[in-house]
């Protein structure tokens, strides 16, 4: 709103001087405000190429977990990517799996994906497309209407147009657009990385074994001992409901 009534205030020209308070009671509407910064940045926004944000997830099952998580490294590499975060879960009760995620040119998104396919049986695979298309140009346009608000600032301030108390005003004026400017120019740059670097989180799981695996206390024998009980005991029971006692 302060940003919409100094434009209104600055459209009169530099050397007229600023009546901050008289602006705020009479505020510029807002389509009049969006009016005008489509009409600066229409010829320019038409040239704007679209923004997609591209990213996946894709789950395999794999013979060997090292040999294969060194694979999906090797892929990373050859597309210009790297592998960031990296998960490995195991235990005695279930089976391994590595959560692996890659970073790389959104350029090569398709090529990383068909080179996902061939490392394991593909169980799940899911990609999404986000179009930031319009919003990075909305922010592109308040922008430059910033900088052209702060430039009329500046000059107001450096000829010391009107009474002390309006150059004061300026001045905290000029302080807002600037933390404005940077916040909207920190918006481009993380929806311009967005778009230049997509993500792609490859899981790989070891399949489940046919066994259960020993407890390292106890041994071999204890687990197989435990096991011929647990069986007999069954077998003793299936018997005993046969005979319908």
């Amino acid at each position: 709103e302060k940003q919409e009534t100094a434009v209104a205030d600055m459209a009169q020209g530099a050397e007229s001087p600023v009546n901050f308070s008289s602006a705020r009671s009479a505020p510029m509407e807002p389509a009049m405000m969006e009016s005008e910064a489509m009409g600066s940045g229409a010829g320019e926004a038409s040239a704007v190429d679209v923004k997609l944000i591209r990213q996946g997830r894709a789950v395999l099952e794999v013979d060997s977990l090292e040999p294969s998580m060194e694979a999906v490294r090797a892929l990373a590499a050859s597309v210009g990517g790297m592998v960031g975060n990296v998960n490995i879960a195991a235990g005695q009760t279930r089976f391994r799996q590595a959560t692996m995620e890659l970073r790389f040119p959104a350029r090569h998104f398709d090529e990383l994906v068909e080179g996902v396919r061939p490392l394991g049986e593909l169980e799940v695979l899911d990609l999404s497309t986000q179009d930031v298309t319009e919003e990075f140009m909305d922010v592109e346009i308040r922008v430059k209407n910033s900088r052209r608000l702060e430039e009329r600032l500046l000059r107001l301030i450096d000829t010391r147009t009107g009474n002390l108390q309006e150059v004061l005003q300026a001045e905290r004026e000029l302080g807002r657009v600037r933390g404005e400017i940077e916040r909207f120019e920190g918006r481009l740059r993380y929806l311009a990385n967005r778009v230049e670097t997509s993500r792609f989180t490859v899981v790989l799981k070891e399949p489940i074994p046919l066994t259960p695996r020993p407890r390292p206390d106890k041994g071999v024998l204890g687990e197989a001992f435990r096991q011929a009980w647990r069986n007999g005991v069954l077998t003793t029971a299936g018997i005993i409901a046969s005979l319908g006692i």
